[in-house]
């Protein structure tokens, strides 16, 4: 139980938004990047906007740490840290 509640004292959610347009967007494409070692090592690919909005830039990024993926990083000591990645293309 200990171990459980030091577990949800320390999680927390975590969201960062960078915005690269005059009127901010609202992401509508979304997917999960994978750290281990305390975010020091990526495990998945840094999410390329240029590949994924097709050579057209980005209007809208935002980087979150959801109760449950801070949760998973608890509870596996930070040796495993999911974020994830939301975004926006312009149009």
């Amino acid at each position: 139980m200990t171990l459980v509640m030091a577990s949800i004292a320390m999680s927390a959610c975590s969201t960062i938004y960078f915005y690269n347009s005059s009127s901010p967007v609202m992401p509508i494409y979304s997917e999960w990047h994978h750290d281990a070692v305390f975010g020091l090592a990526e495990v998945s690919d840094p999410v390329d906007l240029g590949k994924r909005c097709d050579g057209r830039a980005w209007a809208t990024v935002e980087v979150q740490e959801t109760f449950v993926q801070g949760l998973v990083s608890a509870v596996t000591y930070s040796l495993y840290n999911p974020w994830n990645v939301s975004y926006a293309c312009q149009e």
